[in-house]
């Protein structure tokens, strides 16, 4: 299952959202392309989950 958020680059920097990614790569499938971040997981309340979580870690960058 691959769910899509709107993450905006003018809020959040590029830099940092593309440091959490690989950061997470072993965690999760999450692309950012034209401002949308994919995550695929098993189920979509896991999903919201790792959603929490990296932007959680995006802002503590």
């Amino acid at each position: 299952m691959t769910l899509e958020f709107k993450v905006s680059s003018q809020i959040y920097q590029l830099a940092k959202i593309q440091q959490a990614i690989a950061d997470f790569s072993d965690v999760s499938d999450i692309t950012y392309n034209s401002e949308l971040l994919s995550i695929s997981w098993g189920s979509e309340e896991e999903i919201q989950e790792v959603f929490g979580e990296f932007m959680n870690y995006v802002l503590s960058l």
